[in-house]
C-alpha cells in the first residue's frame, strides 16, 4: 500500500473509532436513563444513536484485506476499534436486558390489573 492509501485507511479507522466512542457514551447514558427510569431522556439518546449509526454507515466499510502486514500504528487502531465495538455490543446487550425486564414487569402488571374484579 502506498502512503496515501495508508493515510486514508488510518483516517478511516480514526473516524470509526470516534463514532464508536460516541456510541459507547450514548449507550452508557441510555443505561443510566433505563436504570433511573428516565423515560424523557430516552428519545433524545436514541436519536443521537441513530445519527451516529448513520455516520458510521455513510463512511462505508474499510477494506479489511489490505495487502501485507499492517504497520504497528494501524494494528493498534484496529485493536482499539475492535475493543470499542465489543464494549458497545456488551453495553447494548445489557441495555436490551433492562428493556426486556421492564417489558416483562409491565406485562405482569397488566395481567394483574386485568385480573382484578371490576
Amino acid at each position: 500500500m502506498d502512503k496515501k492509501t495508508i493515510d486514508e485507511y488510518r483516517e478511516g479507522l480514526q473516524a470509526q473509532i470516534g463514532i464508536l466512542e460516541n456510541l459507547y457514551r450514548l449507550a452508557e447514558r441510555k443505561r443510566e436513563a433505563l436504570l433511573k427510569e428516565d423515560l424523557e431522556a430516552l428519545p433524545g439518546i436514541i436519536q443521537e444513536e441513530e445519527e451516529e449509526l448513520a455516520k458510521l454507515k455513510s463512511r462505508g466499510a474499510l477494506d479489511e484485506k489490505a495487502p501485507g502486514e499492517p504497520a504497528p500504528e494501524i494494528r493498534k487502531l484496529l485493536m482499539q476499534r475492535e475493543f470499542l465495538a465489543r464494549q458497545v455490543r456488551e453495553i447494548n446487550f445489557f441495555n436490551n436486558e433492562l428493556i426486556e425486564d421492564s417489558l416483562a414487569y409491565i406485562r405482569f402488571s397488566l395481567q394483574l390489573f386485568q385480573g382484578q374484579p371490576g
